[in-house]
This record gives structure tokens, sequence and C-alpha cells, in this order.
């Protein structure tokens, strides 16, 4: 039997998905360490976003470029006018595409907690 190997190759970039706030330690430290291996975008959802859209400075001071989904924030109406300056706006393409172009893509944070 031949076995061969599989050249995975590391992405330039990490992508996670921010589904509540504040993370537990277990999620920061992920975080934190593919920080350390390579760059790390994180999207907020789901409850971490809606807490961003009621307390706009709740993540003044995450050390990771912050985005959200064009199409989720939508769902939002007026409350986008809240949406904090450090928090970029990426439409689906884009997201398809950082998807893509992401290894690892995680979610972090547990909304049901």
């Amino acid at each position: 039997m031949m076995t061969s190997a599989l050249n995975l190759t590391k992405a330039e970039r990490a992508l996670f998905y921010l589904r509540d706030w504040p993370l537990n330690e277990r999620d920061k430290e992920l975080l934190a360490s593919a920080a350390g291996q390579q760059d790390v975008t994180v999207i907020l959802t789901e409850a971490a976003l809606e807490k961003v859209l009621r307390q706009p400075d709740v993540l003044a001071s995450f050390s990771y470029p912050a985005y959200v989904l064009v199409t989720e924030l939508k769902l939002y109406g007026e409350a986008v006018e809240e949406l904090p300056a450090y928090v970029m706006q990426l439409n689906d393409a884009s997201w398809v595409e950082l998807t893509l172009e992401s290894q690892p893509v995680l979610y972090l944070g547990d909304p049901d907690v």
C-alpha cells in the first residue's frame, strides 16, 4: 500500500467569527495563539454584533481587524448608525474571498450563554 504525504500550506490569515463578547479564556488563548503565528481577521456576528451596536466602544481596545457582513448588518436597520468606525463592513463577494484565503476558519464564543 502506497501513501502520499499531503502538502498543506499555511495560509497567511486566520479567520475567526466572533459570536459573543467577552470571550472565555480558552477562546482568548486560541485567538492569541493564532495571532502569534499568522494575521488574524475577526468577523463580528450574532450576539457580538448586537453588543457592539448597543455599546459601540465595547471592543474599542480590540487588537485585531474587526469586520461585519453588510448582509447581516442590514438586519439591524437604523441601529447601523451606531456601528463604530473601527468595524469595517464586508460585502458578500469579499467575504467569500476572505473565507477561501483563510485557514483556519473558526467560530469563537457561545451566543447561548
